[in-house]
């Protein structure tokens, strides 16, 4: 465990993508979690996300950028009402 705590300071990242058991990790870090895999049991849906293909590869995409946005807006002092 302690090699983890040592390469989180060290390498700052910017979003986690794993399972709903990254939530926690993602608060201390205080970063978006892009949950990807099994389980995700804490989001509506879940079964329902594709992985796979194009349309799987867009939805993944399309959730990246909008965890990055939501965490941009969340940051901000004007809270970006357009962006």
């Amino acid at each position: 465990m302690w090699r983890w705590k040592k390469l989180r300071k060290k390498l700052h990242p910017d979003i986690l993508v794993g399972s709903s058991k990254g939530y926690p990790l993602s608060r201390r870090l205080q970063v978006p979690l892009i949950r990807l895999n099994f389980p995700i049991h804490d989001r509506l849906g879940a079964t329902r996300l594709r992985y796979l293909g194009y349309g799987g590869t867009q939805e993944l995409f399309d959730r990246i950028v909008n965890s990055l946005l939501e965490k941009q807006q969340d940051d901000s002092t004007v809270g970006h009402a357009y962006l």
